[in-house]
């Protein structure tokens, strides 16, 4: 049995640091749940990345798609957000998250950090 079995997340991020912290949690046997927006083509070097995850492509524009993230926050362990990147119409802050799921674990990944000269930098 892996380390991560039984445990459920929910990959709400979009570039290289959230990638592969979704592939560590995958690698150790966690269920990842990705949320891809609708019309995002990913190249092919990003597609072996994201292996081992399912995909739901939500348009988190509209209140149907928010409605389905909040759901699906509601029934995981792990929420993986990365702030700053193409900023989502979800808000993904912890307060809300965890009003949705007291339990829920949020974990913010960057490349270049929150603040400071390069926060708003491409991370690759």
């Amino acid at each position: 049995m892996s380390l991560l079995y039984g445990v459920t997340a929910l990959d709400l991020t979009d570039g290289l640091a959230g990638e592969f912290a979704g592939q560590v949690l995958v690698d150790h046997g966690a269920t990842v749940t990705r949320i891809d927006r609708p019309g995002v083509v990913r190249e092919q070097r990003h597609v072996v990345r994201l292996r081992g995850r399912r995909s739901v492509v939500v348009d988190d524009t509209k209140a149907e798609g928010r409605a389905l993230i909040d759901r699906l926050v509601a029934q995981v362990d792990l929420v993986l957000v990365e702030p700053g990147l193409q900023p989502r119409s979800y808000d993904a802050g912890y307060d809300r998250l965890a009003a949705l799921n007291p339990r829920v674990i949020v974990c913010r990944v960057s490349g270049q950090g929150d603040a400071g000269p390069r926060a708003a930098e491409p991370q690759h």
